[in-house]
């Protein structure tokens, strides 16, 4: 009978902690889904095409190009994402999902890419973070 008293309470808040848990997980990946195109390029359209402080910086220019290399659908190195994100970009309207398919996060979040950007903490800092993680709002 002791056990019993000492389980149950246990067990609510376990399924009270795994509900908590699964709805923050639920609303996090539904911002993915409905994040519009158009809130991500007005973020992007305010930020300086490049920042002088860092074109200068040793590293800049071939991280940046590393970046290139793997999120320009003309490169022969282009992530599928990437290609995919391309070609949606072409067809999207003002209320646009801008993670469609997928292929937002299959570019610029995959691994690669933003170790290819880390190479240079200037570039990242200043250039890739701000245009790709932080327009979203996700992180």
């Amino acid at each position: 009978m002791g056990k019993l008293i000492f389980a149950l309470p246990l067990a609510a808040l376990l399924i009270l902690i795994g509900t908590f848990y699964m709805q923050n997980k639920s609303n996090l990946s539904t911002d993915y889904y409905t994040f519009q195109y158009s809130k991500w390029a007005d973020c992007v359209q305010k930020l300086p095409a490049y920042p002088e402080k860092c074109t200068d910086v040793k590293g800049f220019q071939s991280a940046e190009s590393a970046v290139n290399n793997l999120v320009s659908p003309q490169s022969s190195n282009a992530l599928p994402g990437c290609i995919k994100f391309a070609q949606y970009q072409q067809t999207v309207g003002p209320d646009s999902i801008l993670n469609y398919g997928d292929y937002y996060l299959d570019c610029f979040y995959e691994d690669i890419v933003v170790e290819a950007a880390q190479t240079n903490d200037c570039y990242y800092q200043q250039y890739f973070y701000p245009r790709y993680f932080k327009c979203t709002k996700w992180f």
